[in-house]
């Protein structure tokens, strides 16, 4: 019995040092129930993996320490290497000396552990919300007075109405509620914009930069920083002061016409525990989000939703377990940042930019069209799990909340000093990429014509004094209409060509820009 309780002891401490690394940095606090309810789950775990290793030989004791070193290294980010090496190292230490080596290990965690949770309370390892607040403003001559208050909203992977898929049965209720919202507050609605870039990290620069083709980013799953933006000089020029919320993937705040940046974090835990959600729901996400910090566990993870996804074609059904959320925050803490961020634009004034990229209604979907948070069971990602239709579907909700929070903007202009004079620009960066194979340079020769437009149609809409509501059916890049938006002063409605190349950019699977390809002619044409 004590060799026993030593080795759930010398187990539980090794996983639950690394359980509260991880909830240090995402600054998650540790006095909540739902920490309480992961951490004894790692006890429950731990005391079958103890049983079953108790009743081992030599060779049987040495994989299951071994695969336990391997699994927290993989956790730590070590890379597969490492944590390979650091596995076999512990199983030839245990078959050599045919002692376990889990009290040592236990120990080294012991201490690891008490110096994580002396460290809770010091300056934080990863800032949620960065505010920096400077005013880098050259003087101007330009009389800001009459210059309109500009909101200018990018909607992150919000698809265009005339990309809404043709198969599903909702689709026309959701092209006649977009058409019906935007037109009815004054927007004109360019049905059949779209992006010339499938990620945001290519399509953004392009789109800011007027359509100007930029230098690849080297290493674009890692984010972005926006260090050249053709719309912000155009901005500053003019002496707009310029507020910019971001998240912390994509980096606008450089530019020297900033006065204000609010960023916040995509990622991170800690608003989590403030979520309108239950103490269950929250330790499930802190549980699969601690789960696929291994990347192994993480490929495990897709393989079964691939699987799961397949068998459900021949009407078997596996249980999920949560993993279709990918214990991604990116949703909730998009729409937890807006809520909060609009309050501003109620002292919006003449001359006032607000910059705003959101990661919304990008996946997972998680909100009711009420933005009401659904059961984290049913958060869905744009590829993992469940049928196309049943993912569009999950995403068109989450479209009629992101309508509901930008109503909410508006309403704060209303309120605003700026209330008679402002403008607001709201576009996607690409389209919904709910395909059922990305239209990438590998898949060439395999997507269909209605996964190019689910990667590249999206969302372009205007408002202000001088545009006209209604809806507009031709095609053109969203770089074009801005371009024009802006060189005529937001003074008139974008102008579509009689004629676009319709040509889009295929990013290989690491992202980096590769071909040019052209979207469907059928759908390029309006008639």
């Amino acid at each position: 019995m004590r060799d026993l309780m030593i080795t759930v002891l010398s187990s539980t401490t090794i996983i639950f040092a690394s359980y509260v690394n991880f909830l240090r940095f995402n600054e998650y606090p540790l006095l909540r129930y739902e920490v309480l309810i992961v951490t004894v789950g790692i006890l429950a775990l731990t005391t079958l993996i103890s049983l079953l290793h108790r009743s081992q030989e030599a060779l049987g004791r040495s994989i299951l320490e071994g695969f336990l070193v391997f699994f927290v290294f993989d956790q730590n980010n070590a890379g597969i290497l490492y944590s390979t090496l650091a596995g076999a190292t512990v199983i030839g230490i245990v078959l050599y000396r045919k002692k376990s080596t889990l009290p040592f290990l236990g120990t080294a965690a012991f201490i690891t552990l008490l110096t994580n949770i002396m460290g809770i309370g010091s300056a934080p390892l990863n800032d949620v919300n960065k505010l920096v607040a400077t005013d880098r403003r050259e003087a101007h001559s330009t009389d800001l007075e009459k210059h309109p208050a500009l909101l200018y909203v990018i909607l992150d992977e919000h698809i265009g109405i005339e990309g809404l898929p043709h198969e599903n049965t909702q689709t026309l209720a959701m092209k006649k509620e977009l058409q019906d919202f935007y037109i009815s507050r004054g927007f004109r609605l360019y049905g059949r914009a779209y992006s010339e870039h499938l990620h945001t990290v290519n399509s953004i620069p392009q789109i800011l930069n007027f359509g100007e083709t930029q230098s690849p980013v080297p290493k674009p799953m890692d984010g972005l920083q926006v260090s050249r933006n053709s719309y912000f000089d155009f901005l500053h020029k003019r002496g707009y002061r310029i507020n910019v919320l971001q998240s912390d993937f994509v980096d606008y705040c450089s530019h020297r016409s900033i006065v204000d940046c609010e960023t916040y974090s995509y990622a991170n835990l800690s608003a989590l525990s403030q979520a309108p959600i239950s103490i269950g729901q929250r330790a499930k996400l802190i549980a699969m989000r601690y789960f696929i910090l291994s990347p192994t566990a993480r490929n495990f993870g897709y393989l079964y939703l691939h699987t799961a996804m397949k068998l459900s074609k021949w009407g078997i059904v596996l249980p999920s377990f949560g993993l279709q959320s990918g214990g991604e925050v990116s949703s909730l803490n998009a729409f937890l940042t807006i809520d909060r961020y609009t309050k501003k634009l109620e002292n919006a004034e003449a001359g006032d930019v607000f910059f705003v990229h959101t990661l919304s209604p990008h996946y997972p979907y998680i909100m009711t069209p009420d933005c009401r948070i659904i059961s984290v069971d049913s958060w869905r990602r744009r590829h993992a799990g469940y049928s196309r239709n049943s993912r569009e579907n999950s995403y068109f909700d989450q479209i009629k909340c992101v309508n509901k929070k930008l109503d909410a903007a508006l309403v704060a202009l209303e309120r605003s000093p700026a209330r008679d004079n402002f403008v607001v620009i709201v576009h996607g960066d690409h389209g919904s990429r709910i395909t059922s194979l990305d239209p990438t340079v590998e898949n060439k020769d395999s997507f269909s014509d209605a996964d190019m437009i689910a990667g590249f149609s999206t969302l372009f809409a205007v408002r202000g004094s001088g545009v006209k509501a209604g809806y507009v059916n031709q095609a053109a890049p969203v770089s074009m209409l801005l371009k024009n938006f802006s060189e005529n002063e937001f003074l008139t409605s974008p102008v579509v060509p009689q004629a676009v190349d319709g040509l889009v950019t295929l990013d290989d699977e690491n992202w980096q820009p590769r071909s040019l390809h052209s979207l469907p002619r059928n759908w390029l044409s309006s008639k």
